[in-house]
């Protein structure tokens, strides 16, 4: 229950090595495990989010080694199947995707129900119908997911209601060793999911798109392993992006190898007035003009992606005019601006869609924003807790702007997915510790 304190109202300045991709990594590790085979990946980020998966390789069995940013992996001494809750362990929704590759080896496995960041309900439906086509029986049994293979695993026709990327990246792990052919509609296509399916290519799955939503799956009777190297973090490197727009300072982002993966935020950063340039390091984000009020609307990528909103919303209350944000994704997505409304940002939450009806359409849900330009940001005088990962880092940035001290609770939600923010920050001649509860 610790929290961060930070003296903010200055411009920033300085230098920042971007962490790989928290939506991959995980994804990628759980994928070697389809492989009795060594892999290594690089760019592993040092994250809570991490340090959960290598707990749960632990409780199956695996080898592996973990040096810097590098890890490497032997699945093929995998012994375990039935893995039990531990409450010191925030899984995130990574044991549910274990299960996948699970059950290629098992006709039973059980691991933790899924937990991590709340901003509306986030189903595992669409997994469970997954299963339920390849002929695996779910049940649930107090905090456990218990799956039970009824008959050998052989490809199916799946066609998502929505495209999910978590259910995408289940209909992957659990389609490129089931006998026969796959075919995966409606799929997600986030930067993510493409480089999970090069890293199943490279270990020899065969995969590949028939249609601009559609993967075909033909499986194999055997992976291999694979170096595969992870790209950067886009929501990460967006955080540094708004920061500098928003202190009017200069921040080089180092590590970033992927641009392209960027290009629908860059495009919305640019129209307000943030400016960026490549450099050898990475690329440079700092103030092009007096950043301008936008209309935005999120979506399923290469939409405007929900992960970019939060910190957004923040940058809308530095710009002139009166910005709005329609959020189609999750029915609590906007909750932060009550928080961020205590550092004196003036918004209006309400329950009609700004712009064409989406799914929360007449539902009652508080699911669009207008957001006042201008403000003049004072750190609130009380502890701002983080409701998940991107309300935790907006709030940081928040606290990085507004005069006077901020303090940011529920600081292990940010440790999710931000890899050693404390020397980040201070990295940028940021005034920021981390306080114990009870002490002054």
């Amino acid at each position: 229950m610790d929290f961060y304190q930070v003296k903010g109202g200055y411009n920033f300045s300085g230098q920042i090595r971007c962490g790989g991709a928290k939506n991959l990594s995980i994804k990628a590790i759980i994928a070697t495990l389809l492989s009795d085979n060594i892999s290594i990946l690089e760019n592993i980020p040092d994250i809570l989010d991490i340090k959960s998966i290598k707990h749960l390789l632990n409780e199956i069995g695996v080898k592996f080694e973990h040096n810097k940013d590098v890890i490497s992996i032997d699945a093929g001494t995998i012994n375990n199947f039935i893995i039990k809750e531990n409450k010191d362990v925030l899984y995130g929704r990574t044991t549910i995707l274990l299960l996948a590759a699970l059950m290629h080896r098992s006709d039973i496995v059980s691991v933790p129900k899924m937990d991590g960041c709340k901003f509306g309900p986030r189903s595992t439906d669409f997994h469970f119908d997954i299963l339920s086509k390849f002929g695996i029986k779910m049940s649930e049994e107090e905090n456990q997911y218990i799956a039970k293979k009824t008959s050998k695993l052989v490809g199916q026709k799946i066609t998502l209601p929505f495209p999910s990327v978590g259910a995408t990246e289940f209909g992957l792990l659990i389609s490129v060793l089931a006998e026969g052919i796959s075919v995966l509609d409606n799929v997600a296509t986030e930067p993510e999911i493409l480089c999970l399916i090069s890293l199943l290519q490279q270990m020899g799955a065969k995969i590949h798109w028939t249609g601009k939503s559609e993967i075909t799956i033909e499986g194999v009777k055997t992976l291999y392993g694979a170096n595969y190297r992870i790209i950067s973090d886009r929501i990460e490197t967006a955080s540094w992006a708004v920061l500098a727009a928003c202190s009017d300072g200069s921040i080089d982002v180092h590590n970033v190898d992927n641009i392209e993966y960027l290009s629908t935020f860059l495009g919305i950063y640019q129209r307000m007035g943030g400016g960026f340039q490549r450099i050898p390091e990475g690329i440079r984000f700092f103030r092009r003009e007096k950043l301008k009020s936008i209309s935005i609307e999120t979506g399923a990528y290469p939409i405007f992606s929900t992960d970019y909103q939060p910190m957004l919303t923040l940058m809308m209350s530095q710009a002139d005019g009166i910005s709005s944000v329609h959020e189609t994704l999750f029915e609590d997505r906007l909750a932060h601006l009550k928080n961020l409304n205590k550092f004196g940002v003036k918004s209006d939450v309400v329950t009609n869609c700004i712009g064409s009806p989406c799914q929360f359409h007449q539902q009652n849900h508080k699911h669009s924003a207008f957001v006042c330009g201008n403000a003049q940001l004072i750190a609130p005088d009380e502890i701002i807790e983080s409701e998940n990962l991107r309300s935790g880092m907006t709030y940081l940035i928040a606290g990085c702007l507004a005069k006077g001290i901020s303090k940011i609770g529920n600081i292990h939600l940010i440790g999710r997915g931000y890899e050693n923010i404390l020397e980040k920050l201070r990295s940028l001649n940021i005034d920021i510790n981390l306080i114990k509860r009870g002490e002054k």
